[in-house]
């Protein structure tokens, strides 16, 4: 995970949450938030062992999640709701629970 701005740009100093896998399935926790914010989580190989995605390393595709505090926050999303939500395409959809989350290579 690694937070990025609304419009997708990385955000100075992001911070990252590196998770190893062993397993097929697994569980991640999205951080508490007392403000708007946005994160992208994406698998990646981590080519020099730092824990933290570096420009060029491998990576897959990346889901993009943001946090509001306010219903409709950013005006070209339709569905946002206070909280979480899954960005898909131009709509985003609300949830306490996020699945099917794919990072097939």
């Amino acid at each position: 995970m690694r937070g990025i701005s609304a419009a997708g740009f990385v955000a100075a100093n992001p911070n990252q949450i590196a998770i190893n896998l062993d397993q097929t399935r697994y569980t991640a926790e999205l951080p508490q938030l007392n403000a708007d914010g946005a994160i992208e989580v994406f698998a990646f190989v981590d080519g020099n062992n730092n824990r933290a995605y570096d420009s060029g390393e491998p990576r897959t595709d990346g889901v993009t999640f943001i946090h509001v505090q306010q219903e409709n926050a950013l005006n070209r999303l339709t569905g946002l709701k206070r909280g979480w939500n899954r960005v898909e395409g131009l709509r985003a959809v609300s949830g306490t629970k996020f699945s099917n989350v794919n990072f097939v290579w």
